[in-house]
């Protein structure tokens, strides 16, 4: 059998529907070695973990035959169902419909494992939307201002 070897590590960033801030510290502090345990039943190599009330950023590697999409949809849907179980006020818990998933490099990865692991330090200068706005100018991607509105600050 011919060897298949790669590295596709995934800066991922998704939202609380609404943005809704319901992920408290006890919350995150029992739902990010939840995570761990979910990414690793599924291939995934949860590498970093951090997040605010309303968003987590995950640095995840994944295997080859794994897509993105996929990955993403277990972690989330598995957390959004363990959170609800687990926390009864949380019955209404859930995350948005999309999500940022960005390929980093092996030079990329202590910066950005410390950018995710110390959102806490990082939001005192900036928001969520200047955040990951400048995330998805920093990757070059073309996207419709429109289609981040439900990712963004509810007012």
């Amino acid at each position: 059998m011919p060897q298949i070897l790669t590295n596709q590590m995934l800066h991922c960033v998704f939202c609380t529907k609404n943005r809704k801030k319901l992920i408290t510290p006890m919350i995150a502090g029992r739902l990010y070695p939840y995570l761990a345990v979910v990414a690793r039943a599924r291939r995934i190599v949860l590498l970093a973990v951090g997040g605010m009330p309303d968003h987590l950023h995950l640095l995840i590697s994944t295997p080859p035959t794994l897509s993105t999409s996929r990955a993403i949809q277990w972690l989330k849907g598995s957390s959004s169902q363990w959170i609800q179980e687990t926390f009864p006020e949380q019955q209404g818990f859930g995350w948005q419909r999309g999500f940022g998933a960005f390929s980093i490099g092996v030079s990329e990865f202590k910066r950005t494992a410390e950018f995710i692991e110390n959102q806490d330090k990082h939001h005192r200068r900036k928001s969520f939307d200047e955040e990951y706005s400048g995330i998805i100018r920093k990757n070059a991607l073309d996207y419709d201002e429109r289609g981040l509105i439900e990712c963004r600050s509810v007012k």
